[in-house]
């Protein structure tokens, strides 16, 4: 634009000329712009509690026992997010069990649950005596 900012006063071929100048160098700034080239830069991954629930789960199905770092290694952060949540999740509906020192995780058992049921009957029963 400031070609033809330049040529006021000139006749209308000058002016033309100009104009044509002008969105030629637009043209080119237009053509240098390529929006695909930002995307993966801006893109978000979303990942669900329910991917990590099921991620965590055929994990445990394919090796019965899991490291906390075989479930997070190279993961992006959304999916250690969702993996985390679900963890978090299976354990709370007794699902899997979480070993005391916390590196890793394997699918709950029948004798868990049991084990489970009767420290929560204990649990009531100390509550209700007032201890």
């Amino acid at each position: 634009m400031r070609a033809v900012v330049s040529v006021i006063g000139k006749d209308r071929t000058g002016i033309i000329a100009a104009v044509a100048g002008a969105l030629a160098e637009r043209n080119i700034k237009k053509a240098s712009y390529n929006p695909r080239s930002i995307r993966p830069i801006v893109a978000k991954s979303y990942v669900t509690v329910f991917t990590g629930i099921m991620t965590v789960l055929k994990s445990l199905r394919k090796k019965g026992s899991v490291t906390m770092e075989a479930l997070y290694n190279g993961q992006p952060r959304s999916r250690k997010v969702a993996t985390f949540l679900a963890i978090l999740e299976l354990s709370k509906e007794g699902r899997i069990i979480i070993s005391e020192d916390g590196e890793s995780v394997r699918m709950a058992t029948a004798a868990d649950r049991a084990a489970a049921a009767e420290r929560a009957d204990e649990t009531d029963k100390e509550y209700a005596e007032g201890r």
